[in-house]
């Protein structure tokens, strides 16, 4: 007997769709309110016609027994200890994703965030601790699952086969799932899929089309999606495009909040160019302080069909600076040499006061010279 969809109802009673089978053959698939007895003999009785040698009332009342109870319970209550042995915030891949968590990648569109997000399933799954990527794998190998709402099998089975030529991989395979009902309404053949092949990174591509129709800015959209995610139990990688105001994922301020760890991707490309920039900022963390910026070169070549992603500074990209911070983007501006701060102003697209606040915060970096600012080492090295 297995039970799913369950819902709640409005005057308290658990309805849901049950299945009974038998050395492989169905003999009941039907929804069936599991807290009203009449419901119960009912199916007793339809079952008993197919095979009389059960006790089907004894079963069928075991069986509502256990799941309404284990509805109306929800989880056990454990017991915290400020004497306990903790052990230190894990990664399934270091610095993007916390073990067990549920992490958000957030950009605008053509910023490689499927692109990464594949990367993060190649690295995992190898494991590959050797990548040019600045990345981490913490884990040995283990499956992935790749929800996708956005593309088809055929686009990420070539971008994975590029990827792998380009980067001189091993061959490796990815569960790969096409979905196209919302998460929530899908979360029970997804949550056996997670609890059949235990996979240590889930990829949901992308969180727009996977809460399907609706304002995904209203709140409830928003804790029902994460509550979906929850029950999933796993390490999540959730991609997801920017708000309008370019200050965060698209939604509802909750879209931040409910996750653990928040990077944002921004890209540069020429057109008729073969190779783009691509740059992860932290934005957001629950357990850690923020990560260092992370920048890669991504070169494309149609004629070997081969991608080639490779770690770069982000500071030297000239086409990506937004993301940097006020701090960084001054310490940028004075390496050509020392300024006022009205000029750095100017120079970093920023106010005076904020440049000036920014300058007075990190003097072991900033020193003034009459109306000038420098660098420390800078003016160190030349006094030298």
């Amino acid at each position: 007997m297995r039970v799913s969809r369950i819902r709640e109802q409005s005057n308290g009673d658990y309805r849901g769709l049950l299945m009974v089978s038998q050395n492989g053959r169905c003999l009941i698939n039907s929804m069936m309110n599991l807290s009203v007895s009449s419901a119960r003999a009912s199916l007793s009785k339809s079952l008993n016609i197919q095979d009389n040698k059960h006790k089907w009332p004894v079963m069928l009342e075991e069986m509502c027994y256990h799941v309404t109870t284990r509805l109306a319970t929800g989880e056990s209550v454990q017991r915290i200890s400020s004497e306990a042995d903790i052990e230190p915030q894990e990664y399934t891949l270091y610095p993007l994703l916390p073990k067990g968590e549920s992490t958000i990648v957030y950009g605008l569109g053509g910023t490689k965030k499927s692109y990464l997000a594949l990367l993060a399933c190649i690295a995992v799954q190898l494991p590959w601790n050797d990548n040019p990527l600045g990345w981490v794998v913490n884990e040995s190998p283990g499956h992935c699952l790749y929800l996708d709402w956005e593309t088809n099998q055929n686009t990420l089975n070539r971008r994975l086969k590029w990827i792998v030529r380009g980067m001189g991989l091993p061959m490796l395979e990815l569960d790969y799932r096409r979905c196209s009902r919302t998460l929530v309404d899908d979360i029970e053949p997804i949550q056996q899929q997670v609890f059949d092949s235990k996979p240590q990174l889930l990829v949901i591509d992308s969180a727009g089309y996977a809460c399907g129709v609706g304002d995904i800015k209203e709140q409830m959209i928003t804790t029902n999606f994460f509550g979906a995610i929850r029950e999933l139990d796993t390490t999540t990688l959730i991609i997801t495009h920017t708000s309008k105001e370019g200050a965060g994922p698209y939604g509802s301020v909750y879209w931040t909040n409910s996750a653990r760890s928040v990077w944002e991707t921004q890209g540069s490309q020429v057109a008729g160019e073969k190779v783009s920039e691509l740059a992860m900022f932290h934005r957001k963390s629950n357990d850690s302080g923020l990560f260092e910026p992370l920048g890669y070169e991504v070169a494309f070549d149609n004629m070997m069909q081969s991608t080639i992603f490779s770690l770069q500074d982000v500071k030297t990209m000239a086409g990506i600076t937004e993301g940097l911070s006020l701090r960084e983007r001054i310490f940028e501006a004075l390496k050509s040499g020392k300024m006022t701060s009205k000029e750095l102003a100017s120079e970093v697209n920023s106010s005076k006061a904020s440049v000036e606040t920014t300058l007075y915060r990190n003097s072991n970096t900033f020193v003034k010279m009459d109306n000038y600012w420098g660098i420390k080492s800078h003016v160190s090295d030349s006094n030298s």
